[in-house]
């Protein structure tokens, strides 16, 4: 799939933005259908661009590249494929071909919506998601973050259902704690000496539990990792947040469970699963439904 234009401009303003301008002049003589002025530009500057990965590489002082550098030869190469891309596109395809309909902006420029891609260092604590793009495809109408990891877990699991059903088996999805984030067990862990999931949610269609007792930057951080296990590049996933709500919502899907109906407050004694100081959907003693944040939540209703 080609990527979208924005994307590109985005990435040059993040880390080339002294070649924007050419980019620019590119993109109009090929709208121009000035194939050898452009075919000519754009040459130029995918030889800047690959000079600025050699300088990367040529400056370190030690063997190893550091997880930033790593990443900005990532995002050049992938503006370079893009310049070379366009370049081999013939004069008769129609303009869209190049420029896409109503692109979608990654750029921070919304006064109802910003963007940040997981390539930058952002923190994402007590900001209100309502979408993402996802290698060049958004998805909108996300209700919280967890609603955001759902989603992600089920895009993967079409994307790899092999590599998503045997996350339960990789260490490095181990929290700091040695809590479980995968498991194919809702009440232990599948690796031995590992905590279970304290907040289950089974994956549809998929063998697999995920954690959801997570806040927010550990949420975003686990999604880091899932790109990385599945070699996607972390700017290709940009996280669409509102400007109107800066306060974290109800992190479950299910939130609209919680609504008080009886203006009593929230707690176990008012949930129906919580008898005997015993929870028995979780079978343990402890509540979640204090923090409004559990997915079972349902009120007792008065007599």
């Amino acid at each position: 799939m080609k990527p979208k234009l924005s994307k590109i401009i985005y990435l040059l303003q993040q880390i080339a933005p002294e070649y924007l301008d050419k980019f620019y002049k590119i993109i109009d003589l090929r709208l121009e259908n000035d194939t050898n002025a452009s075919s000519v530009l754009s040459e130029q500057l995918c030889n800047n661009l690959k000079n600025k990965i050699i300088s990367l590489t040529t400056n370190q002082k030690s063997i190893s590249l550091t997880t930033s550098q790593l990443e900005e030869i990532r995002k050049l190469t992938f503006i370079i494929e893009y310049i070379q891309l366009i370049s081999k596109v013939d004069n008769t395809v129609k303009h869209n071909n190049i420029i896409e309909k109503n692109p979608i902006n990654p750029d921070n420029t919304s006064d109802s919506s910003t963007c940040y891609d997981l390539s930058t260092d952002y923190n994402f604590s007590k900001k209100k998601p309502i979408g993402f793009i996802f290698e060049n495809t958004s998805y909108d109408n996300i209700k919280n973050w967890r609603h955001l990891l759902y989603t992600t877990c089920q895009i993967l699991l079409k994307k790899d259902p092999n590599l998503f059903n045997s996350l339960p088996y990789n260490s490095d999805l181990i929290g700091k704690k040695n809590g479980t984030y995968f498991s194919f067990y809702k009440n232990k862990a599948t690796l031995p000496q590992k905590k279970a999931i304290i907040k289950p949610y089974k994956i549809p269609f998929s063998k697999v539990y995920i954690e959801t007792n997570l806040n927010t930057q550990s949420l975003v951080n686990l999604i880091r990792k899932l790109l990385s296990i599945y070699n996607i590049p972390l700017f290709e996933y940009t996280i669409i947040l509102s400007n109107n709500n800066s306060n974290d919502e109800l992190n479950s899907p299910n939130s609209s469970l919680k609504t008080d109906l009886n203006n009593s407050p929230i707690s176990k004694n008012n949930c129906i699963y919580y008898k005997n100081n015993h929870c028995i959907k979780f079978n343990t003693s402890y509540c979640y439904s204090s923090k409004t944040n559990c997915q079972y939540y349902t009120k007792k209703y008065k007599n």
